[in-house]
Order: C-alpha cells, then sequence, then structure tokens
C-alpha cells in the first residue's frame, strides 16, 4: 500500500491513464462530420446548449452560409457548449445512519435501491456506512461521519463523455473506480485543497478543515490544489 498526504501541495501526477482533473478547458473542441440533411441550425439543436449557438460554430468554422453544409464537412464544437443528459447513481449498500438530502429539503434515510441524482447530499453518522454506484460500474463507499455532494453528474450527448465529481464535505471515501472508456470521461473527488482525479485505480481521499489526503490502494492517483475560489464554503 502506497500513501500520498497532502498538505496545501500539489501530488503529481504519473501515468496518463490517471490525471488530475482541473476544471474543464473553455477552449477545448471536439470534432463532428456533417452528415447529409445537416446545417448548423439542426447541429446546435441537436448537440448544444442552445439553438442560437450556431453562431459560434459558424464563426469557429467560418461556415458562411449556415444552411448549406456538405456532407462530411468536419466542424469544431466548444466542449463547454455541448449539451448534456443527467445521469444517476444507486445506492447498494448501507448500515447504521445514514441519510441523504435533495437540494435544501429534509434528510431522508438512505436505503439500497435509492437512486441519487446531481445535488443530492448524502451523510452517515458514528456508526453510518454507505455505498453507492454509478453507471459505468464505479463504486464510492462512504465511512462514519462522511458528508458528500454529489456534485456533477453528466454525459454529453455528442460523444457520450461523463463527468462524475463528489464534493468530499468532511470525513473518508474509499473509490473504486472503472477504467474510462471515453478519452474526456473524468472522475474526481474535490476534498479542499485538492482535487483527485482518476481514469481506473482504487483509491481513498479523507477530508477535514485543514488538511485533505489521498491513500492510494492500488495503482497511482494524483490531484491538483483547489484555489480559494474552489473551495466549498470559501466563496
Amino acid at each position: 500500500m502506497m500513501a500520498l498526504t497532502v498538505l496545501f501541495a500539489c501530488l503529481s501526477c504519473v501515468p496518463p491513464d490517471v490525471f488530475a482533473q482541473a476544471p474543464a478547458n473553455q477552449s477545448a473542441m471536439i470534432s463532428y462530420a456533417a452528415q447529409r440533411g445537416d446545417t448548423l441550425y439542426t447541429v446546435a439543436q441537436r448537440y448544444l446548449q442552445e439553438i442560437d449557438d450556431w453562431r459560434v460554430i459558424a464563426r469557429i468554422n467560418r461556415v458562411p452560409a449556415p444552411r448549406q453544409l456538405k456532407p462530411g464537412t468536419t466542424l469544431r464544437l466548444p466542449v463547454a457548449l455541448l449539451r448534456r443528459e443527467p445521469l444517476a447513481a444507486r445506492v447498494v449498500a448501507t448500515s447504521g445512519n445514514a441519510t441523504y438530502a435533495i437540494g435544501n429539503a429534509p434528510p431522508l434515510p438512505l436505503v439500497p435501491g435509492v437512486s441519487l441524482s446531481e445535488g443530492d447530499s448524502i451523510a452517515t453518522g458514528k456508526t453510518g456506512f454507505a455505498t453507492i454506484e454509478f453507471d459505468d460500474g464505479s463504486h464510492v463507499s462512504l465511512a462514519h461521519e462522511t458528508v458528500v455532494t454529489l456534485a456533477t453528474l453528466t454525459r454529453t450527448l455528442l460523444g457520450e463523455a461523463s463527468e462524475r465529481r463528489l464534493e468530499l464535505r468532511r470525513g473518508e471515501v474509499e473509490s473504486e473506480v472503472t477504467h474510462a472508456k471515453k478519452l474526456r470521461d473524468r472522475f474526481e473527488i474535490r476534498a479542499a485543497p485538492i482535487v483527485a482525479g482518476v481514469r481506473g485505480t482504487h483509491f481513498r481521499v479523507n477530508g477535514g478543515e485543514q488538511t485533505s489526503a489521498v491513500e492510494v490502494l492500488d495503482g497511482v492517483a494524483c490531484g491538483t490544489n483547489l484555489s480559494r475560489a474552489d473551495r466549498p464554503g470559501l466563496n
């Protein structure tokens, strides 16, 4: 077993299969080959967040006539503008005192079979324990006295890249993450002041008010510092 402890310092990344998950690059692009009958309007309507975003891809790709798009034309689409669909997580095991909350609603008992969505928070008590499973088979287990928020659970319609981001408010989580199938698949756990991100490994993250730590159980994990603006509760 190898342990990496972080005290307001960066962890170092090693292999390309395991990497730090920094905030999404606003200038990142994804390619799309136009199909017969496509126009910039239909491409924007199908794959981008707003139909008016056709103006953005017209400017980026220098397409003067949005209704005249030759089949096979390669378009560059900004990843930041891609439409996303929600993902879900499922509770597979609990014991002791464990609850979940939807937004600001009062907490409810956490039991196996409960479906969790983006924005939901999970809390375990002094004797509590819970394990949640994601659609790709990844698992996250919460130790006692742990609070976690499912900050992001989405998948892009184009490219089907998934993003799963958990915010560890306090306590300890242990993760077994399935190897990413897509280049842009993202799985990260934020515990101020670090972000622990992987593309397939088994690791544990501890979060506290002053320090955070990543303990690698199988493979290699890495992380980065969070700026003050990115740390939960410090904005």
